[in-house]
C-alpha cells in the first residue's frame, strides 16, 4: 500500500467560508475567490479528510501575475492562464505533530503575548541595570576588628561506609551487605505517533516518528560498613578583638602526641592531637552620614592602615551593596 495522503485546509479572506479543501478546492465555491496557498492549515486530528488516489507529482507553483496555486505538472496557470515560466514554488508549513494542529487561518495572535513579552523585557533590563550600575558614597569607619582561628584535630575512629569497591585503605571490622547503588535505564521498546508533513501540492502525508522507550532497572553493589581511624576536627580556638588591640593567635596549650610525627616516632595513636588550619578574619564596619552601613572583610595590610571614624570612599551597586575592593 503506497502513502495516503490527506486535504490541507484553507479560509478564503474575500467572504469568510472556512475549512475550504486545499487540493479539491483551489477556488471559494461561495464567491470564486482563488486560494491563498499561504493560508493553507493543517485540519484537526478527528477532521482529517484523506486524497483518494492522489498521485503526487511535486510542489505547487504560485503564478507569477495572480498569486494563484497550480499543481506541479500545470503548464498553465489555471485561473488566469499564464504560463508557468517565472513561477515559485509555494511556501510550505514546517512539519507538526498530528497532535498539535497549526491554528485556522484568521484566527488573531493574542495581544498579551505581546505585552508580557514588552514587560519582560522592561523587567530584565531593570535587573541588569539595577546589579551593573554603580555610585560612589562617602562612608566613615564605625568599628575596626580582628579574629584569628585555629583548628584542631583529634585522631579517633570514626563509622563510615562505602561501596566495597572503593574501600579506602585502613578500613577494619568490615561488614558487607548487598544494597541498591543505582538505577540505569535500560530500552523497552520504543513509542510511535504520526508526523504530519506539508507536501506543498494542498495534501499532507503522514509519516510515523518513533522513539525508544526506556525502564529503570536497579543495580545492586556489595555495600561495605566499617571503622577507620582518621584526623578529625575536635575544637576551634579563637582570638579576636579590635583596632586598639595587636591581633594575636590564641593559645592553643600542650596537644597530645604533637612531637610524634616531627621526630619521626612512627604513626598518629588514638587520641594524638595536631594544629589542621590556621584563619584570620579583619573587617571594617562603615556607615554614611544619611544612616546606610556596610561590612568589609580586609586583607591585614588594607585594614592595619585605617583609624577609626576616617573618612573614605567606596563603590555601591544599584542593589545597595558595597564593592569592599574599591574601598579608599
Amino acid at each position: 500500500m503506497g502513502e495516503r495522503y490527506y486535504e490541507m485546509l484553507w479560509n478564503c479572506a474575500s467572504c469568510g467560508v472556512d475549512g475550504l479543501l486545499a487540493k479539491s478546492q483551489r477556488h471559494c465555491p461561495v464567491c470564486g475567490a482563488a486560494q491563498d496557498p499561504a493560508k493553507r492549515y493543517f485540519p484537526p486530528p478527528d477532521k482529517e479528510v484523506e486524497v483518494r488516489g492522489h498521485n503526487y507529482v511535486g510542489v505547487d507553483w504560485r503564478c507569477a501575475y495572480c498569486d494563484s496555486p497550480n499543481g506541479a505538472a500545470a503548464a498553465f496557470c489555471a485561473n488566469c492562464g499564464a504560463g508557468k515560466d517565472g513561477s515559485r514554488p509555494v511556501q510550505r508549513l514546517g512539519e507538526a505533530s498530528a497532535a498539535t494542529p497549526a491554528p485556522a487561518a484568521g484566527v488573531s495572535r493574542r495581544p498579551w503575548l505581546k505585552i508580557l513579552g514588552g514587560l519582560l523585557s522592561i523587567i530584565v533590563a531593570a535587573l541588569m541595570f539595577a546589579f551593573l550600575s554603580k555610585h560612589e558614597e562617602s562612608v566613615m569607619t564605625t568599628a575596626l576588628t580582628w579574629q584569628r582561628t585555629i583548628e584542631v584535630e583529634r585522631y579517633r575512629t570514626q563509622e563510615a561506609s562505602a561501596w566495597c569497591s572503593e574501600l579506602p585503605a585502613g578500613a577494619y571490622a568490615v561488614r558487607r551487605s548487598v544494597e541498591l547503588k543505582e538505577k540505569r535505564q535500560v530500552e523497552d521498546g520504543e513509542e510511535c505517533k504520526d508526523k504530519r508533513v506539508d507536501m506543498g501540492d494542498g495534501t499532507f502525508a503522514k509519516k510515523q516518528e518513533c522513539t525508544p522507550r526506556y525502564r529503570e532497572e536497579p543495580v545492586m553493589a556489595d555495600k561495605c560498613h566499617f571503622r577507620i581511624d582518621r584526623w578529625l576536627r575536635e575544637r576551634s580556638l579563637n582570638a579576636q578583638g579590635e583596632r586598639q588591640t595587636a591581633p594575636v593567635w590564641p593559645v592553643v596549650g600542650a596537644l597530645k602526641g604533637a612531637n610524634k610525627g616531627s621526630n619521626g616516632f612512627g604513626a598518629p595513636q588514638l587520641g594524638d592531637e595536631r594544629e589542621a588550619s590556621r584563619r584570620e578574619v579583619y573587617t571594617v564596619q562603615l556607615k554614611t552620614e544619611q544612616g546606610r552601613s556596610w561590612s568589609c572583610e580586609l586583607d591585614y595590610a588594607k585594614w592595619q592602615t585605617l583609624e577609626l571614624e576616617q573618612w573614605l570612599k567606596i563603590q555601591v551597586r544599584g542593589t545597595g551593596g558595597a564593592v569592599c575592593e574599591t574601598l579608599q
